[in-house]
């Protein structure tokens, strides 16, 4: 069923991208043969907020395609700085970059006709104009992930549409407000396997109260994706609350994640030394998540090791930081109250253990409870029953002497075998 749902909606999304691309070039085809027909149009600039008045052509480039009539045309001294990490939506807060479309010689924008608008937050919004504003299937990029799908009518949100989280791959799926976002009490958060649901009262894409659902159906009507998910009927609630810099793991630390707990446990490690670590309860495919790192707020710069009086006891006080990607000004870390799993259970990935000869590696995703936090993710096939482990990616100049012994025996030792 998972793999069934999960091929289902991804076809459904490449079909719908296809679709809106073929459209995009016949458009432009079928306007040049139609150049009698009474069409009403705009200049181009009221798209970047500027009024006739204020407009000087000195501050674009335009740039004609001659073989499909499109042009493309980019707003100067205005810079992309690529930077999402949440669900997809609708509208973007960032300016406008640039965007491709048919414009006459006189500036006008064709009517009725298909538009790609780039924002300088690194999204693009893929859809149709008419009277100046937004109309018809609407998809939304970052980069080249599609995050969000939908329809669009005189520029606002309609029906069902469909949310996604570039980094993880998580879905939030429903009835849309105007202003294209999920917000009632009737939608549905649905995990990275396509099975796997949270079903409650979402505002703003931001889960407010849910409980545990599983995906039992999808479907498209209409040409229009449809998704059924079946409350499990059971107690827990789940709530957006992400860590914070003041010591706060979560609203409720013993509450486990549903999609983690029904794919691994915690067992005592087979690696020598390494304590507890992660088992896989079912199969892991290669590309899953596999579990998910969630941890305390510390700003960038922090170090965690001041008071210690040694490089051991530095390195212990460090073994749970983890750093997120780039674009973010503060990294997780596991305090010591909870690292004991009868204090904190609601993510586990803190409890996978390095090897040499990893067959995970650490990953980002926006989690609908922790907001964005680190993952684990299935480099390979794992098989029911085996050990997760990642490559902690340490300095050997500068980590703790189990690291060393380990490279010694696993990559060390490996060549020495291997030249004798």
């Amino acid at each position: 069923m998972e793999k069934k749902n999960r091929k289902f909606l991804t076809d459904w999304l490449l079909n719908k991208e296809e679709e809106y691309e073929k459209e995009f070039t016949k458009d432009f085809i079928q306007t040049n043969e139609n150049k009698e027909e009474e069409i009403k149009q705009i200049k181009f600039y009221h798209l970047f907020d500027i009024t006739e008045d204020k407009y000087n052509e000195n501050n674009f480039q335009i740039t004609l395609d001659e073989d499909t009539g499109l042009s493309t045309i980019i707003k100067l001294k205005c810079w992309v700085w690529p930077q999402y990490s949440q669900f997809g939506r609708l509208k973007s807060n960032a300016a406008l970059h640039h965007i491709i479309a048919r414009v006459s010689e006189d500036d006008y924008l064709e009517e009725n006709s298909c538009i790609k608008l780039y924002y300088t937050d690194g999204t693009s919004c893929f859809s149709k104009i008419k009277n100046g504003i937004l109309h018809g299937d609407t998809l939304r990029y970052f980069k080249d992930e599609l995050i969000w799908i939908g329809q669009v009518v005189d520029g606002k949100g309609r029906g069902n549409c469909l949310s996604r989280e570039h980094e993880g791959g998580g879905i939030i799926f429903g009835q849309v407000d105007e202003n294209g976002e999920h917000t009632g009490d009737n939608i549905v958060y649905i995990y990275p396997d396509c099975k796997t649901a949270l079903i409650g009262e979402f505002e703003q894409t931001n889960l407010i109260e849910a409980s545990l659902g599983k995906v039992t159906c999808i479907y498209t009507e209409n040409n229009w994706i449809n998704i059924e998910v079946r409350d499990s009927g059971r107690y827990e609630r789940y709530s957006y609350s992400p860590s914070d810099y003041d010591g706060l793991i979560s609203n409720n630390p013993l509450l486990s994640d549903p999609y983690e707990s029904s794919i691994i446990e915690i067992r005592n490690s087979g690696m020598k030394g390494g304590g507890e670590g992660i088992y896989a309860t079912k199969d892991i495919p290669c590309g899953s998540l596999a579990s998910i790192y969630n941890g305390v707020k510390y700003p960038l710069g922090c170090f965690l090791g001041k008071d210690c009086d040694s490089d051991e006891e530095i390195y212990e006080a460090l073994s749970y930081n983890i750093h997120m990607p780039q674009d973010e000004n503060f990294f997780l870390d596991i305090p010591k109250k909870f690292r004991d799993v009868s204090n904190y259970c609601a993510t586990l990935g803190h409890k996978v253990n390095h090897s040499f000869k990893p067959n995970c590696e650490f990953s980002t995703m926006f989690h609908p409870r922790f907001g964005r936090v680190r993952t684990v993710v299935a480099t390979q096939l794992i098989k029911k029953g085996e050990e997760l482990f990642v490559d902690y990616g340490y300095d050997l100049i500068r980590c703790p002497e189990w690291y060393r012994e380990l490279h010694k025996t696993q990559i060390e030792g490996t060549a020495s075998k291997n030249m004798n």
